[in-house]
């Protein structure tokens, strides 16, 4: 059996809220009927609960750009998967060049 393509965007450290919302919403419509592979996005972190709520009935994850291995503690900055969970978030990206 042959595996679904697999297409993500990471956003990085680019677009504010408005600017996530807009090309979430272009995303959305454009792949509309479109199942023939698996799209991810991975906004900033701020974005996250905003663009899981836009494309809750559409096939598009959304994901955290990291997360730290701790559920919680003194690390400033860090993302832990719980809190990723807590907002829906279905994806992440881990041991990206960048963070390490």
């Amino acid at each position: 059996m042959m595996r679904k393509p697999f297409i993500a965007g990471n956003w990085k450290m680019n677009l504010g809220l408005r600017e996530a919302e807009n090309l979430a919403t272009e995303l959305k419509a454009s792949l509309k009927g479109i199942g023939d592979r698996e799209v991810a996005l991975f906004p900033t972190f701020v974005s996250v609960p905003a663009l899981v709520r836009l494309l809750e009935d559409s096939p598009i994850q959304v994901g955290g750009q990291n997360c730290y291995h701790e559920p919680d503690g003194a690390f400033t900055g860090e993302v832990s998967t719980d809190m990723l969970l807590d907002l829906h978030a279905t994806i992440t990206l881990v041991g990206h060049s960048e963070r390490r």
